[in-house]
């Protein structure tokens, strides 16, 4: 579930979530990326645009798995391909 800014503010701020920053740094931020990270992250998330973008996650699970895949999206999306 991608979030919003507000609702990305919301748990940050108002929650105190604990979430995790990765860089996005060379990544193309295409339709069919942004379509994949919606099928298959299982957390909510907020993509952060801007010269360096990066993804902010709210899972410790995801993130884990992001971590194994050395922080890779292209590696852990087609990892979980069907």
């Amino acid at each position: 579930m991608r979030l919003t800014q507000k609702g990305h503010d919301y748990l940050v701020n108002e929650l105190e979530l604990e979430h995790w920053s990765i860089d996005l740094h060379g990544q193309s931020l295409t339709q069919k990326f942004l379509l994949k990270l919606d099928k298959f992250v299982d957390c909510p998330y907020t993509i952060i645009r801007g010269r360096w973008p990066k993804i902010v996650i709210f899972g410790e699970k995801t993130y884990f798995w992001l971590a194994l895949h050395n922080k890779d999206f292209e590696k852990f999306l087609n990892a979980y391909k069907i």
